[in-house]
Order: C-alpha cells, then structure tokens, then sequence
C-alpha cells in the first residue's frame, strides 16, 4: 500500500512511528508493506503534537486524527477494490525539477536557494526494509538544545534550535543513526526510498546502476529527518549541509546500500 498525501513533514519522528504504527494495525498491514509518503508542501501544518506557543496549535491534533481516519479508510477502500491489473512503466519529464543550489557571487563559498541552471536535476517520473548506519555530526546533547530553546528569545534562532532539538531526540546520542531504506520489487521495476531528503544525485546514479528497470525513488517515506547532500557541499556554506544532522559521505552510503538493496530484490 503506498500513500501519497500533499502534506508537509513529520516534524516528530517518534510521533510519526506511533502514528504509522496505529494505520498498519488497522489495516492489518506488516509494517514493510506500507510506504506513506507526502508532498513537502510548506502551506499545510507540520505533523507532530502542537508547540504551545504555535497561533492556532489547538486545532492540530483533531486534525492529524481526522487525517489517520482518513488514510485508514482511503487504505481500505482501495484494498477493499483491488483488481488483477499489469503495470507499464514508462519514462517522462517534469519542468519543475531543478537545482535550487545557486554559488553567491558575491560572497565566496555561500550558497543561496535559487534556481542554478549549471546543475541539473533529476527530472524523470516514473517489501523489503533494510537499515544502513549513517554517521552522525558532533551535535550538542538534546538536554543541551532545550536549554538553549528555553532560554532563546529571537524567534527565528529559537525556531532552528526547536527543530534540531527535535531531530536530536529523534536520533539520540549515539555517534551513528540506523536510517531505514524502504525496498519493493514489482514485477521488473524497482521502488526505493527513506526518509531523509536525498539530493536527487542518488536517484540518478541508483538508475544508472539499473540501466534495464524501472527504479521509483522516494523521499519523505515513512517520515522524515533532514537533508543527505552529497560530500562537496560540506565545504560550503549552503542550508542543507549545516540543517542536516548527518555527517559528510551519509549521501554516498545510502546510495551504495540501496543499489545492494536493489540487486537484492531483483534476486528474491
């Protein structure tokens, strides 16, 4: 069963697991047979419990429990239909892709959000759970961050120390973080993804290493963590490098484990 929602993002892993945890039991689903996924829009609400201070918080859980009724059923009906149906996998293109990594001529190393032409992206359309250790930054302790939070009065600062305190309890204190890799095989085609934000470099070189299948991959699947840039953009100063809590080469590892994750698919 896949779900596809247009929502933003699991601000809360453990709540996410819970929340996933309860949908698979309604439906009587292993866990590896579910992959729910969502859009990344940034005009809906986070997923997890409301912050106090949020305007508006006290509306969010009735919300997220209409939206777990909602997939449940949704989850149902489309199971309740299934049909004896062929797959066609084809390839197309989508305008939308592209390289938002734009070099700051005017301020050396940084790296702004903006539209860089020079780089493509990956533009092509088209149930097994494994994990593979990522190494993880020298982050300050969760007790350190909510310290820092509590005592925080710049909202945009206090905003970035929310976030990566929730991720740093999401992840613990260990020196690496299991991430989860999500595998299914249909037919001839392969379907990959976690819940990391992947820069689509993987998606092109998983491809390549499956010149003669369909290979889907997903991002925010079952969740959601933070970014997996590739390695030189750690030299750089460029958001997606200082958000995310993974360390240099955590891209690179996922993308060897997945293409072994694939090849171990197509022998199953």
């Amino acid at each position: 069963m896949l779900l596809d929602t247009d929502l933003g993002w699991w601000a809360n892993l453990a709540y996410e697991r819970a929340f996933r945890r309860r949908v698979v039991a309604a439906l009587g689903l292993p866990e590896e047979r579910l992959l729910s996924c969502v859009t990344h829009t940034h005009s809906a609400p986070p997923l997890c419990e409301p912050e106090p201070q949020w305007p508006g918080g006290e509306l969010l859980s009735a919300y997220l429990e209409r939206l777990e009724q909602a997939m449940v059923a949704t989850a149902r009906a489309a199971i309740a239909a299934c049909d004896p149906a062929t797959i066609e996998w084809h390839h197309g293109r989508s305008a939308l892709a592209a390289n938002r990594d734009l070099p700051d001529p005017a301020a050396g190393p940084r790296v702004v959000c903006g539209y860089n032409p020079a780089n493509p992206a990956d533009d092509t359309l088209a149930a097994i759970r494994h994990t593979v250790d990522l190494p993880l930054k020298d982050w300050p302790s969760a007790a350190v961050l909510a310290a820092e939070f509590a005592a925080c009065t710049d909202r945009p600062i206090a905003e970035r120390l929310r976030r990566k305190l929730r991720i740093s309890e999401a992840l613990g204190d260990g020196a690496t973080f299991p991430l989860e890799i999500w595998g299914w095989r249909i037919g001839d085609a392969l379907v990959l993804g976690t819940l990391a934000e992947a820069y689509s470099s993987i998606q092109q070189n998983v491809r390549a290493a499956f010149p003669d299948r369909a290979v889907t991959w997903l991002n925010l699947v079952n969740g959601s963590i933070g970014y997996l840039p590739p390695a030189p953009l750690y030299d750089v100063e460029i958001y997606q490098a200082w958000q995310t809590p993974f360390d240099r080469g955590s891209l690179e590892t996922l993308e060897a484990a997945a293409i072994a994750l694939g090849h171990e698919l197509l022998a199953s």
